[in-house]
């Protein structure tokens, strides 16, 4: 999530000299990039103006509603002139940026190496009881399919790891997103009862794999799910 916006961002200020140029005179030998990062990491509220709209960042917002759509704010400004009369455009209209509560920066990500102090439990609080049957079961059949397999919680999502992640799982109040490291085609023939939605490239550069993303909103039709798994684990044995 943070690397695509971060990528978006560097590649609109790098294609526009003015704009280059107006923050590396306030950044000084600071690289532009790592200021992104910095700020994308670290900060809850985020407004980001531009002068036409930026389909990508929208789509970030809109996938990941729990983290980057409460924290991003964008707002696209358009200038229209008629010798002396100018009128400027807003939209949407201007609001108070409220600000995200501060869960998300309890401490620094450290996945893979049993630093992070993020738990299942951090994901499970306030969500409904369904999420939390639907959470058991994922690692009831996950499990029965491979002992080995590791939950990995992280700040945004909890990961099902064999020798490298399969799975990522964004944990909502009402659904798990389940996002397999698959292709969408193979995904969308294995969970044919479910709704599977299409990640934009971005957001698949970002998962460093070609997925797609599965709702699950109930424990029913599981199979499918127990499915897309096995596709998984033989993935992985056949590629090591």
């Amino acid at each position: 999530m943070q690397k695509a916006l971060v990528d978006k961002l560097h590649s609109t200020i790098d294609t526009d000299s003015s704009l280059r140029s107006e923050f590396k005179k306030h950044l000084s030998s600071s690289e532009i990039y790592k200021f992104l990062s910095d700020i994308v990491e670290t900060s809850q509220n985020i407004l980001l103006i531009a002068d036409n709209t930026i389909a990508e960042i929208i789509e970030i917002n809109e996938t990941y509603t729990d983290t980057w759509g409460r924290m991003v704010r964008f707002v696209q400004i358009t200038k229209h002139s008629d010798g002396d009369n100018v009128v400027y455009c807003i939209s949407p209209d201007l609001e108070v940026l409220p600000y995200a509560q501060g869960e998300y920066t309890t401490t620094t990500e450290k996945e893979g190496n049993g630093g992070s102090t993020y738990t299942e439990q951090f994901h499970l609080d306030n969500v409904s009881q369904m999420v939390k049957d639907i959470d058991a079961k994922i690692k009831e059949v996950a499990l029965r399919i491979d002992e080995n397999l590791v939950f990995n919680p992280q700040k945004y999502y909890i990961s099902i790891k064999a020798n490298k992640n399969i799975v990522f799982m964004e944990i909502r109040k009402k659904k798990i997103r389940f996002i397999p490291l698959l292709p969408e085609d193979t995904i969308r023939n294995i969970a044919k009862k479910h709704n599977v939605i299409s990640l934009s490239e971005p957001v698949q550069r970002f998962y460093n794999s070609p997925c797609a993303s599965v709702d699950i909103d109930s424990v029913s039709d599981f199979d499918e799910i127990q499915n897309l798994i096995l596709a998984l684990t033989k993935g992985v044995r056949e590629s090591s």
